[in-house]
This record gives C-alpha cells, sequence and structure tokens, in this order.
C-alpha cells in the first residue's frame, strides 16, 4: 500500500438497518466523507423510488448537513445520515458527494425489494501479515477475490457487506519508533510502568489515522465500500495481534490502555462511522452494554447478531458476565418473522485445537520468567515476543478453544440454542481470523444422531479467512486437521468439524488453506433452483466459501463450496 496523498477520501457506505415502518420496510445508512476541513454536501438520484418531498423530477433528493464527528491531523471526518423505503422491486440508488472546491465522488448502491431477504457478502483478514514474504503471491495480487466480489455484484446485487474483523491490520504500530523503544525495554515491569505521554498519543494518532487510509483506499476494496452497505466489527488486528488475550497486568497498564485508546477511537470512526459519545445517543448499539453491539435486520427473514468481542476482552473472558444478559434480552425481543439468526463471533466457536500446545507454551512462558539469561536468549531467537510470552500463545489464548474459555464457550452455544428454540428460528455463527476457511457444527449428543433439518440444538460454524492475508503453512494446517476429532459440548451437544473440500482436495480436508470470502442468501430463486416450499432446504441460509486457488487463476474464484442450513424443525 503507498502513502495516501488526496485531499478527500471517501465516500464509505455504512448500513445501519432495515424495519418495519407501517405496512412497509425503511433502510436507514450513513455516508463517511473526509475532507480537509471543508463541508461537503451531498444528493441521492433514487429515480425508481416513492415520490416523497423535495424530490426532484430526475429522482435528485437533497440530503441534509452532514454531523462533523471529528478532526485529525487537519482530516474532517463528516457523516451523512439518511433513509430510503423499500419497494415491490429492488432499484439502484446512486449518491454524489461534492465539496466546495469542486471535488466529486458518486457511487450507486442496491436496496432489496420490501419484504425480500437481502443477498449479502462477508469477508475478514483484509490485510498482510508482516511476516509474509515480499514475492508471495498474497502481496503480488492483494484484492484478486475483491474483484471477484465486485463481479459477484455486478451480476447479482450485494446488499450489504460484513467485515467480521481484522478490516486493518494495526501490528506495524510496534515499529513505530516510540513503541520500538517501549518493546525494547529489559523488564517486562519497566513497560508495565511505563506512562503514556502527549508525544505516544501523536505518533499513534498519525500511525491509525494513516494505517486506515491507505487500507480503505486501496483499488477494488474501496470501490466496494462505497458501493456495498457496509456493516463492521473489529478484532485483534484492527488494535494489534492478540489484543485481550495478553497477562491483566499487561492489559490493563498505562501503556496499553493507553495505544488502545487510540486505536479504538479509529475503529469507531472509520468502521462504525460514530464517535464514543455519538455512538451511545444513536441508539443503532445496544443499551448499557460493554462495548459496541448490535442487532441488524437483512430483511424479514434474516437477523445478525454484532457481537463487540475485543473491547472487554480479557485472558480469562471473551465477554463480560453483564454483556450476556444483554444479547439474550436483545435475542428475546426478535421479531416472529426471523427465520434464520446469524451471530458474529470474530474467533470460531468450533475449530479443532492442539493438543498440550497450550500447556507447554505457558509452561515455557514460566521457565523463561524465573531467568533474566533464558529471557534475553528467548527474545534474540524469537521464541519470545516483545510481551515476554511464547510466540504463538496469544493466538491460542485468544480463541474459543482455549481451556481457560471452556465455560464460557459452554454458555455461549447454550445461550444461542435456547434462544432457537424460544424464537423457533435457525442460529448459524459465522467467523474469520483462522486464516483458512471451514465449516463446523453444533449438533445433539441424542442416540441415534437426529438429522440436521430435526435437529433443534444444531447450527453450522461457517469459517471464512482471509480475503487477502496469507493462508497460514501447510504443515500448520495438516496438524489441526489431524487433531480434530468430535468434542463434548455438554451434556446435551458436541462439535465437529466437516469433511466440506472433497471436490477438489483431499476428501479428508476439514480446512481449506486458500483465500476465501462468502457469498449468503437465502436458498430459494434466483439463488436456487426452484424447489418444494415444504423442503426444509427451501428458505434455508446458503454461505458459499467462494476461494482463490493461486497457481491456476481463471480471474474470479476458481473453487466455491456451498452448504446450506435448514429451517429451524418447527417451520418444517
Amino acid at each position: 500500500m503507498g502513502e495516501y496523498t488526496k485531499d478527500t477520501a471517501g465516500p464509505f457506505l455504512k448500513f445501519t438497518n432495515c424495519l418495519p415502518k407501517g405496512v412497509d420496510y425503511e433502510w436507514s445508512g450513513s455516508v463517511l466523507y473526509l475532507t480537509k476541513g471543508e463541508e461537503p454536501s451531498m444528493v441521492l438520484r433514487d429515480v425508481d423510488g416513492p415520490d416523497e418531498p423535495g424530490k426532484g423530477k430526475d429522482g435528485t433528493i437533497r440530503v441534509g448537513a452532514p454531523t462533523r464527528l471529528d478532526t485529525v491531523l487537519g482530516w474532517s471526518f463528516w457523516r451523512f445520515d439518511f433513509t430510503r423505503m423499500l419497494s415491490e422491486r429492488q432499484r439502484a440508488v446512486q449518491y454524489v458527494v461534492t465539496t466546495e472546491k469542486g471535488a466529486s465522488s458518486s457511487a450507486t448502491f442496491w436496496l432489496q425489494a420490501k419484504g425480500q431477504p437481502f443477498h449479502w457478502g462477508y469477508t475478514s483478514c483484509n490485510g498482510i501479515s508482516g511476516s509474509i514474504a515480499q514475492d508471495h503471491y498474497s502481496r503480488e495480487d492483494p484484492t484478486y477475490l475483491w474483484r471477484d466480489m465486485l463481479q459477484v455484484h455486478d451480476a447479482f446485487p450485494l446488499h450489504a457487506l460484513v467485515g467480521g474483523g481484522d478490516q486493518v491490520y494495526s501490528d506495524p504500530v510496534w515499529k513505530v519508533d516510540l513503541f520500538e523503544e517501549w518493546g525494547e525495554m529489559p523488564r517486562l515491569s519497566d513497560k508495565i510502568d511505563a506512562k503514556w505521554t502527549s508525544a505516544h498519543e501523536d505518533a499513534a494518532t498519525e500511525f491509525y489515522l494513516k494505517n486506515y487510509l491507505e487500507s480503505f483506499t486501496m483499488e477494488h476494496v474501496s470501490t466496494a465500500y462505497a458501493c456495498i452497505p457496509g456493516i463492521m466489527i473489529w478484532d485483534d488486528h484492527d488494535i494489534w495481534d492478540g489484543f485481550g488475550s495478553y497477562s491483566p497486568k499487561l492489559q490493563k497498564c498505562e501503556f496499553f490502555q493507553g495505544l488502545f485508546k487510540v486505536a479504538k477511537r479509529f475503529y469507531l470512526l472509520f468502521q462504525l462511522q460514530a464517535t464514543e459519545e455519538f455512538a451511545r445517543k444513536s441508539g443503532e448499539f445496544l443499551e448499557e452494554a460493554e462495548g459496541f453491539h448490535s442487532v441488524k435486520f437483512m430483511g424479514p427473514q434474516i437477523a445478525l447478531l454484532c457481537m463487540d468481542m475485543r473491547s472487554k476482552r480479557s485472558k480469562e473472558k471473551i465477554l463480560p458476565d453483564k454483556t450476556y444478559g444483554l444479547i439474550e434480552k436483545a435475542l428475546d425481543s426478535m421479531p416472529d418473522d426471523v427465520e434464520h439468526m446469524v451471530a458474529l463471533s470474530g474467533v470460531p466457536v468450533v475449530f479443532p485445537s492442539i493438543p498440550l500446545s497450550e500447556s507447554i507454551l505457558t509452561g515455557m512462558k514460566a521457565l523463561f520468567k524465573k531467568s533474566t539469561c533464558l529471557r534475553a536468549m528467548g527474545k534474540s531467537a524469537g521464541i519470545l515476543d516483545r510481551f515476554e510470552q511464547p510466540e504463538i500463545l496469544d493466538d491460542l489464548l485468544d480463541g474459543w478453544a482455549a481451556s481457560v474459555h471452556a465455560y464460557e464457550k459452554q454458555k455461549f452455544v447454550q445461550l444461542l440454542q435456547k434462544s432457537a428454540a424460544k424464537k423457533q428460528y435457525r442460529v448459524t455463527i459465522l467467523s474469520g481470523d483462522a486464516h483458512v476457511g471451514g465449516f463446523g457444527e453444533v449438533y445433539s449428543r441424542a442416540k441415534p444422531r437426529p438429522q440436521k433439518e430435526k435437529d433443534p440444538l444444531f447450527m453450522y460454524q461457517v469459517i471464512c479467512s482471509a480475503i487477502m492475508n496469507s493462508p497460514p503453512p501447510s504443515g500448520v494446517v495438516s496438524t489441526l486437521t489431524r487433531t480434530n476429532f468430535s468434542k463434548v459440548i455438554d451434556a446435551k451437544s458436541k462439535q465437529k468439524m466437516m469433511k466440506a473440500f472433497g471436490q477438489y482436495h483431499n476428501p479428508t480436508e476439514k480446512l481449506l488453506a486458500q483465500r476465501n470470502w462468502c457469498d449468503v442468501a437465502m436458498y430459494m430463486p434466483p439463488y436456487a433452483p426452484p424447489a418444494n416450499p415444504k423442503d426444509p432446504y427451501f428458505g434455508g441460509l446458503r454461505f458459499s466459501l467462494r476461494s482463490e486457488v493461486p497457481h491456476a487463476k481463471k480471474g474470479y474464484a476458481e473453487e466455491v463450496y456451498d452448504i446450506v442450513t435448514p429451517r429451524f424443525p418447527k417451520a418444517t
């Protein structure tokens, strides 16, 4: 990515919600636009939309004045809020943002027909790790799958695009001189006691602003962000690698918290198009929740539970206890029309783990802690990171599969199953993070095992990662596959990864070590062949992993893998 040199940035289009209004449905969204101070203006051209006051003969509607969310290093962040009423057919809406100096940016997005489910996409891990070689194919063509998405969008419009975490990679923040100096302090206690100064604040602000500008304005990525309404949750790389899974003293130290505060500021501005004050007043997020959790409706049939699993993450807890009660309350208030509830979890709930690896690395950490000499050797050999713990330990502790999260994982799965039974909808868990694709399942332990469509406890876990980053080495993937077995969750449920990639790969493979993104639609025409409505898979939710084969490129996703989650048993 090159340094951003223009005087404007955007537009970036965000989906807020789609809710009933009388007998109709009102779509709400916003556009973020950055300028070097001057206030922009915005007009819509909604030729096929219903008549309304102020609409011109050419379908032009002037949008109200924007809100200046923040000003950072000469950049003003402007948010335009607007609504549209849905009509009997899907339609295109164009918008144009103009500055006083004459700069103009336009894009077109699509609204779904009234009462119809959205066709939408999901991505994660939109960046490349620093450890990836400069001549690696992922660096040579980073936006290959973004182009595939835009081609799909041109043929069958996407009505929303979900970013499931790691929309930016902020790990290079530790290469900024002031933070590199902190990382090179000889003792961990010195790091924990270090003060956060205005110089650190300025350096962090400059880094995160630059990083977001370069990431969000990449060719093809910026086109998608302008013409497909976005929904985003964050994960660790949006902050820095492993944030939330370090020792309590490190997590709570002044330096960590100061840097986190800056990362959160820019997450809110770019991804949620908000500030903390704006978010509290907007009504978009769950009230009283610690973090930024929301429920989105993708048409009346599909609800999306967007969970913030980073703001209050700790080594011991992924979500605070209070948050579970608020999430349960939100799920209990779901409308009866909802047939599918998709829960966004930044890290996969169902995923293989490497036996004993967590214990071994934790033991290594304790050993290094006892000896200054061993710590120095560990750092020079690359075994210890700048936080004085073994490399990849944060990754192991970060996931739901970690032993420390076993009880909370059980609690989370039971919450989703309880909600499904109460509201009579099917739950699917959708996650990124892992840099592989995969399909897992949670299912009943009853004997004989019930069919999926008749199992009220059944849930798919869809893993979609990464749209840009490189997959892990084949040896890591092979080890994860060999150590994957069905596991007990509780007295009623088990979990396992599925053998889903035999069409092009070894039939035993359960993880897809190729870049991918996910296309999601209800399983009915035009996204499925005609079928009998009594079929439990008619009206199911189809998840298609669209994957790149780097050495056999055709200019679009070379491999596609589908699963269809059936409707809840009562609906059949």
